[in-house]
């Protein structure tokens, strides 16, 4: 389908609003301000047939704007936009909320989906500069809380990616991420790694400890352990994805940065990114 510049507009305002967005099937787009004081529903003249996450809307526009006429393809993965010989493919941010009761990966080892806080045991991701209580949705939590103190889980993905999100609560230096490119580890980081600027001491509701981390340009991984030595390592909308993939005629392509979903998915959350490379 041909995108209109009436629709170009639509977009673009709304990348005022919020630069990520979350798209449902239908005609109807949304998007809400992160202090949730604006929100802007906008009808359109075609009809998605897919729901999809946009990593970034503004950078979005920006690879709309490497084509005189882009024309857009919707599929499960990605939306290609094309014009005469050449196209590009803007995947999707994979977004794990916990919340269906069909996970969207095949997750083994001690974990649980839960949900509130039991004490001793785990509590629900909370930034209280942002969040007016703390997260009310499923999330998961490492180790089980019924087991022992120590335990992983493993998430097989069934695709290969590049980058990798999540809500982290609670950030303990005992929390690790393990990145897997089928037996290959390829990348790893603690609790340890992520300060913003504090140090990660478990703080339930300090927003230094409770925050998306983005992980950009990650060697390919196709699999991911969280493991926890204590209890407890908890995070909610992980989220996985690629950068855009460009075939025809050469083009600059923009840098993915990430879908971040907080609830409904409709409210961006503010966090911490940088670059993470193999040594």
């Amino acid at each position: 389908m041909k995108i209109d510049n009436d629709t170009i507009e639509i977009l673009k305002n709304f990348s005022l609003i919020n630069s990520q967005i979350y798209v449902k099937k239908g005609n109807i787009i949304r998007s809400m301000e992160r202090s949730k004081t604006i929100l802007a529903e906008s009808k359109l003249p075609f009809t998605f047939d897919v729901d999809f996450a946009i990593y970034d809307l503004n950078k979005f526009m920006l690879a709309l704007n490497l084509f005189k006429e882009p024309e857009l393809t919707f599929n499960e993965k990605c939306v290609i936009i094309s014009d005469n010989n050449k196209s590009l493919n803007y995947y999707y941010a994979n977004v794990e909320t916990f919340d269906d009761n069909t996970l969207l990966w095949t997750w083994t080892g001690s974990g649980e989906v839960v949900t509130g806080a039991l004490s001793g045991k785990y509590a629900a991701p909370y930034n209280s500069s942002i969040m007016s209580a703390a997260d009310g949705t499923h999330y998961i939590t490492v180790p089980d809380p019924d087991g022992a103190s120590s335990g992983y889980y493993n998430a097989n993905l069934g695709s290969t990616y590049d980058y990798f999100g999540l809500f982290w609560g609670s950030v303990d230096t005992y929390n690790t991420l393990e990145f897997f490119n089928d037996d290959e580890l390829v990348a790893v980081y603690s609790g340890a790694d992520i300060s913003n600027p504090n140090p990660a001491n478990g703080n339930q509701e300090a927003p230094s400890t409770n925050l998306y981390v983005n992980f950009f340009d990650l060697p390919a991984f196709n699999k991911f352990t969280m493991t926890s030595t204590n209890f407890a390592f908890e995070a909610d909308n992980i989220a996985v994805g690629n950068a855009p993939a460009i075939t025809g005629d050469s083009v600059s392509t923009p840098e993915p940065t990430t879908m971040l979903l907080f609830g409904s998915g409709l409210i961006g959350l503010a966090g911490f990114g940088r670059k993470f490379k193999k040594s």
